[in-house]
């Protein structure tokens, strides 16, 4: 439907329907995980805006600009998109849609709070988080109220704070819940069961994660599927499923690949060389610098030193001890500097050892 917008938008010469078209185009290919059509329709979006100085077109393709970029892990990019749609919408301005189905004020900040923990700027993306929230609390927004406890959440889950990452996230399923927002539903389950899983309580997880994953399935809806599958895979590593674990995560390899989802394959190959290291540790090791120079590239630094920690236990456990400490070290080092402390701790322990 949206494509006979656009021709029909193009044949009448009205440009304002022509960039909304666009705009939508651009959310649903991104939605189904199709960044390279997304992204097309984002950038030809956000021209026709800035051109014709069109505030709803120019916040829709900058803010989808912004989600594709950090959906396909140029971070970097996204922070200039997601710092334009802000820079947009000031004060009273945030109370305007501009066309979209979130406030966009408020969901730029929650989409810009993910992307920031993914570089370990995690006290700016807890300031645009928390901004987040009092923007879609002003509107009285579900949806995008759902969002913005959900992104919070993710940083926390990132963080490794995972308690403040359940109470967020149970806020945003019970939002979704209650209000029938059935789009948040899989998103925060998927957050909430990796948290679990992470912290201890696989049993509680596991299902959670599963059911998410059926839901995303059934919808079609792509976009966190690969990183929902290596999640999935993490939590069946440390149910001791080392088969189901591998197999899972390995699919999930292949999608974010094949959707060129550059920062969900990293995550993929930092879980593939986990899984490889209790039995082959000269691929594993291939798999974690394989993880950590491509997090490398992409600026996602909490990444990079969950990979120097994998390193240094596969080289302590292979009685390799300096360059076990060389890169528990830098490690311990990282998540320091990051104030990551439960994962500090864990190398600290490891250095110990």
């Amino acid at each position: 439907m949206s494509c006979e917008a656009q021709d029909l938008a193009q044949r009448v010469g009205d440009q304002q329907r022509l960039g909304l078209a666009q705009v939508y185009l651009a959310h649903y290919f991104w939605v189904i995980g199709h960044l390279s059509e997304g992204r097309q329709f984002a950038l030809s979006a956000r021209l026709l805006g800035d051109t014709r100085r069109d505030l709803t077109v120019q916040v829709g393709g900058n803010f989808h600009c912004a989600t594709i970029s950090f959906s396909g892990g140029d971070h970097q990019q996204a922070n200039r998109y997601f710092n334009k749609v802000i820079e947009l919408l000031p004060g009273d301005r945030g109370r305007d849609r501009c066309g979209l189905a979130t406030y966009p004020a408020a969901a730029a900040r929650s989409w810009f709070t993910w992307c920031l923990a993914e570089q370990g700027s995690f006290e700016e993306g807890i300031t645009r988080g928390r901004e987040g929230i009092r923007l879609a609390e002003g509107v009285g927004h579900a949806y995008s109220l759902s969002q913005a406890y959900w992104t919070l959440g993710v940083l926390y889950s990132l963080k490794g704070d995972f308690g403040e990452a359940s109470g967020l996230t149970e806020r945003s399923l019970t939002i979704a819940r209650e209000k029938n927002v059935a789009v948040m539903v899989p998103a925060a389950l998927w957050t909430m069961g990796h948290g679990y899983a992470l912290s201890g309580r696989v049993a509680e997880g596991l299902p959670m994660l599963q059911e998410a994953l059926n839901i995303l399935e059934t919808s079609g809806a792509e976009l966190l599927f690969p990183l929902v599958q290596v999640h999935m895979a993490e939590a069946l590593l440390l149910a001791r499923r080392e088969d189901e674990a591998f197999a899972l995560a390995r699919s999930g390899l292949r999608m974010a690949r094949g959707r060129a989802h550059r920062g969900y394959e990293a995550w993929a190959l930092r879980l593939l060389g986990e899984i490889a290291s209790q039995h082959d540790p000269a691929t594993g090791a291939a798999q974690y610098r394989l993880a950590m120079t491509l997090a490398g590239e992409l600026g996602m630094r909490p990444l990079v030193a969950h990979c120097h920690l994998g390193l240094g236990n596969l080289y302590r456990c292979t009685g390799r001890r300096q360059q076990a400490q060389e890169y528990l070290s830098t490690a311990t080092t990282m998540y320091r500097d990051m104030d990551m402390p439960f994962w500090r701790e864990r190398a600290e322990a490891e250095l110990r050892g």
